[in-house]
């Protein structure tokens, strides 16, 4: 099977070239929650290669599958690392796959932020702010389709607002 091939390129290589070329194959060619592919790339989150985590977090979006829970605790794991360049990568990936566990990012985005690496804080900073915009963008959304919907309908039927004395 091509995918088993390229999970042990993925896995074992010493280049992190090939490393970084097999997780983002994964990404385009294992379907969406092949638990032994989502188990490879969220331990490539890990990976001493900056290019390999990326490849593995753009990855693991692509096939991890939303509020998948074998996904959500193989990312959780690498968040709870303390190698900060790790846990950035898996809060990156945890907030865009795990959107019904909103509490539990904004929850672990917020301890990073009091952590001792500035640039894991900046990373968690960007979590936070891009899962306010979503909101705000959902809920601005909603209250113009709810105006919308007032302006279609007109008065309703019995609403004296309108009539004149």
């Amino acid at each position: 099977e091509t995918v088993g091939a390229v999970l042990q390129l993925a896995a074992n290589h010493r280049s992190f070239l090939v490393r970084e070329a097999a997780a983002k194959a994964l990404g385009d060619m294992a379907p969406v929650g092949h638990k032994l592919a989502v188990q490879t790339l969220a331990d490539l989150l890990a990976d001493e290669a900056r290019e390999v985590r990326e490849a593995a977090s753009g990855a693991l979006r692509d096939i991890g599958g939303t509020d998948d829970p074998v996904v959500i605790a193989a990312v959780i794991r690498q968040v709870l690392s303390e190698d900060w360049p790790v846990r950035s990568a898996a809060l990156v990936v945890l907030a865009a796959i795990a959107p019904s566990k909103r509490e539990l990012v904004e929850d672990l985005a917020t301890a990073m932020q009091h952590g001792g690496a500035t640039m894991a804080k900046m990373a968690a900073a960007r979590v936070l702010q891009s899962m306010r915009s979503v909101k705000e963008l959902r809920d601005s959304t909603q209250r113009d389709s709810e105006d919308k919907h007032d302006d279609i309908a007109g008065p309703r039927w019995g609403d004296e607002s309108g009539a004149e004395d």
